[in-house]
């Protein structure tokens, strides 16, 4: 009975730790008419949110020079160190519906030589690990943008109420100057 509590108060500990973790699988993944090894990450938010995750994440790492093709966002020659230390190429896409969006990473150090547990398990361990990371990212990101808003429906409601404030402090002044001139006219 006792193992029995332990482990349930064991698993319970550790839940927090996958609340944000989301699907990441390696795959082929079709980019132009080219089938390439990759990573398929599905994701809880939507393709927008998880767009802004991953480009933040991205311009972070120095990764701001990309190209567009066919859906697919294409880095050439970058030094991406959640990946490796050496240039590799890195290409993704971000695909699926309103909240489940999936992000589509391929990562080549070059001749088609691309990242995949077999032939690089740390850097597909850590592409892994980044992209568990995105839900999270774009999590965070919601979070900020609702607080954003609600200061600055605070600010708006705080000059509101400062312009009644005035107006009332207005008002007051008039009607004690109405009140003087009727005590000085008595």
């Amino acid at each position: 009975m006792k193992k029995m509590f332990r482990s349930i108060i064991l698993g319970a500990s550790f839940l927090p730790l996958f609340a944000h973790a989301q699907l990441v699988s390696e795959g082929t993944i079709k980019v132009g008419k080219d089938e390439k090894k990759g990573f398929i990450a599905a994701c809880k938010n939507s393709r927008a949110e998880i767009k802004i995750a991953l480009e933040g994440k991205l311009k972070e790492a120095n990764l701001d020079k990309h190209s567009k093709k066919k859906g697919f966002y294409t880095y050439k020659g970058v030094v991406w160190s959640v990946a490796s230390a050496n240039k590799i190429d890195l290409c993704y896409a971000i695909k699926g519906k309103k909240r489940r969006a999936k992000i589509y990473l391929v990562a080549s150090k070059g001749y088609d030589n691309y990242i995949t547990s077999g032939s690089d398990a740390t850097a597909a361990g850590n592409i892994s690990i980044f992209l568990q990371q995105i839900d999270a990212e774009a999590d965070k990101n919601i979070e900020i943008k609702k607080k954003e808003d609600e200061i600055a429906k605070a600010n708006e409601k705080l000059q509101a109420d400062q312009a009644k404030a005035k107006k009332a402090e207005e008002d007051k002044k008039k009607k004690d100057a109405e009140l003087q001139k009727l005590k000085e006219g008595s």
